[in-house]
């Protein structure tokens, strides 16, 4: 096995190389780093197998999930259907040529990526929304990751674990707390997960290597006689600089 393949098996499930949309190929039929410039992520991952585009010439494969965080760069050329690799800080690595297979707007196949001879191609998909401004509270998913490339940030909220809030239209003799789960890798490091409460009697916020997070909302509240699914919520999360 070439010395660039097993490199990128280091780092699989899952590396990346992209292509345009329809709105991109109507100005072009290449790719450029206007249209590829910023992260991809391995799509239906248990982990996060990323990809970030930050010059015109180099990018970053990475493969990030709790306790593990690990990135290589690349030199990269892109061609009509193509992008050619080449493992940046060792000249005696064999380049690699992989072929782009548009799948939708928003989501790639790239072929030969693994040697696995039942699924060698992997499919990404770009993270368009997902970023994480600092000092601005922002509306987060369950499950989905939020990226600050400017100060290395990654943070994903990953359970309710509990919602006693009272329901909508019920009487109640105190209002309850809903506590949900984050993971978090900042500046190089992987931190263990960490709990906020919607309740001030509990803990709403924390710092964690120099940055703050305060849970502002967990929205809907319960409501009674009616159950509702993760996709339904939305974490309000305020996150500065200490």
């Amino acid at each position: 096995m070439p010395k660039y393949k097993a490199r990128l098996l280091l780092l699989l499930p899952g590396l990346v190389y992209l292509l345009g949309c329809d709105k991109y190929c109507e100005k072009s039929n290449y790719l450029d780093f206007e249209f590829l410039e910023g992260y991809w992520v391995k799509k239906d991952s248990p982990s996060n197998s990323l990809v970030h585009f930050y010059s015109e010439s180099q990018l970053r494969f990475g493969l990030y999930s709790r306790g593990l965080a690990k990135y290589d760069t690349f030199r990269y050329n892109l061609l009509e259907n193509s992008i050619v690799l080449d493992y940046y800080g060792d000249d005696n690595t064999e380049k690699s040529t992989h072929t782009i297979v548009l799948q939708d707007d928003h989501n790639i196949e790239i072929t030969d990526l693994t040697i696995i001879p039942e699924n060698p191609n992997i499919v990404y998909k770009r993270l368009e929304n997902n970023s994480l401004p600092l000092d601005a509270t922002i509306s987060m998913k369950f499950g989905e990751l939020y990226y600050n490339s400017e100060k290395d940030i990654r943070l994903k909220c990953t359970k309710l674990i509990s919602d006693s809030r009272c329901p909508i239209g019920a009487a109640c003799v105190w209002e309850g707390n809903a506590k949900v789960k984050f993971e978090l890798y900042h500046d190089c490091c992987t931190y263990p997960y960490f709990n906020l409460n919607t309740n001030s009697l509990f803990l709403t916020d924390t710092i964690i290597n120099r940055l703050r997070f305060q849970l502002i909302d967990i929205q809907p509240k319960p409501e009674m006689n009616k159950d509702h699914k993760y996709a339904d919520f939305t974490i309000q999360l305020l996150v500065s600089e200490e």
